[in-house]
């Protein structure tokens, strides 16, 4: 009820559940770290806490903190031996081999599981079901598909949260060339799911499934290329990671065209600072585009670009406005985005940019 409470489609009703939120979620919380944690340790505890997390960042409460509390999921489910194949763990039934698949695939995003219906899942089954083709969708396609990339986005996660720099640009090239083509295996994979005929065996994703795989394969490739693409004005050499980046922080943005979606990105943790990078990318590249010359064909073909960029970033500006809406309390990000549309505008009219920003800046707190 945490979780979901925030994408009510009814503003009134979603604002009456968030306030009751925070109790919801502090009684769940005391709940898992009692003094009888053992009697916690079973698959619906491990159930309850990957939950918990969740609900955590949606509705920012402690959002930043949440890493925190999954160091000891992790140290939980493999004191329940989550880590291990199942199928090395004695006789149990399909169902308890999927859950235990799933719960791991959660907590770490290592193991792919199988992709099943719920219904084809019991106790009862020893052996294994018989395998769906690829094409056909069922209720774990989504989860599946994910799955085939988490090893590849964990490889992602650890070169860019290296502290060392062992790594070379030809590592990066390598996880963007990999990355990019797991963004478009998941498209093909959707449509062939969506066109799939609708019976009583198959369970076309919605829309909301595919987005959020959608936001864990762009927010890879964004941080990915993210930190070279800021220096590709200077160092023609990283002008593959500005592309990629570019384009990345454009699919990101997207998501913002779902209604429902759009409420889950006002969320903290994995959700908050998503747009806000994918912009300030947006920005800069708007901007590289007003400080180049070029030939008149250049201008030409770069002003025609720079339209639909603009348009884009707009956007941007009113989305960080509306997030006020949905109990956003920091005013630095819609503060920035609005000086960096500000410096926008002035390079177009050729007025003073650092008039505009103080201005920009001005105005868009007084309109908090």
């Amino acid at each position: 009820m945490s979780t979901t409470a925030t994408l009510h489609p009814d503003e009134e009703v979603r604002n009456g559940l968030r306030n009751k939120v925070p109790s919801w979620i502090h009684v769940c919380q005391t709940w898992p770290s009692g003094p009888l944690e053992k009697d916690r340790l079973t698959l619906g505890g491990i159930h309850t806490h990957c939950l918990l997390l969740l609900a955590r960042q949606v509705n920012r409460v402690g959002a930043d903190l949440v890493w925190i509390s999954a160091g000891w999921l992790t140290r939980m489910a493999m004191q329940m031996e989550l880590h291990q194949d199942p199928d090395l763990l004695g006789v149990m039934g399909i169902l308890q081999k999927e859950m235990r698949r799933w719960l791991r695939y959660t907590v770490l995003q290592i193991n792919p599981p199988s992709s099943l219906n719920d219904d084809e899942l019991s106790d009862s089954m020893l052996g294994d079901p018989p395998k769906k083709a690829d094409v056909i969708p069922t209720q774990t396609s989504i989860q599946h598909l994910l799955a085939s990339s988490i090893r590849l986005r964990l490889q992602v996660a650890a070169l860019t949260n290296s502290m060392h720099g062992e790594f070379s640009y030809d590592q990066v090239i390598r996880l963007g060339s990999e990355l990019a083509l797991a963004c478009r295996n998941a498209e093909m994979t959707f449509d062939q799911y969506t066109s799939a005929t609708n019976d009583s065996e198959t369970y076309p994703p919605s829309q909301f499934a595919y987005i959020c795989a959608e936001h864990c394969l762009h927010r890879s490739a964004l941080c990915l290329h993210y930190p070279y693409a800021i220096q590709a004005n200077r160092n023609p050499l990283y002008s593959y990671s500005q592309k990629a980046c570019l384009e990345a922080a454009l699919d990101i943005i997207t998501l913002l065209d779902d209604n429902i979606y759009r409420h889950l990105l006002s969320g903290g943790g994995m959700f908050r600072d998503i747009i806000t990078r994918a912009a300030l990318f947006l920005f800069l590249d708007i901007v590289w585009q007003l400080d180049t010359g070029g030939s008149m064909f250049t201008r030409k073909r770069n002003g025609a670009r720079r339209e639909l960029l603009l348009l884009v970033a707009r956007k941007v500006v009113q989305y960080a406005h509306e997030r006020f809406c949905y109990s956003e309390t920091s005013v630095k990000g819609y503060v920035f985005i609005s000086m960096a549309m500000a410096q926008v505008d002035a390079m177009l009219d050729s007025s003073s940019v650092r008039n505009a920003a103080i201005d920009a800046a001005s105005r868009s707190v007084a309109d908090l």
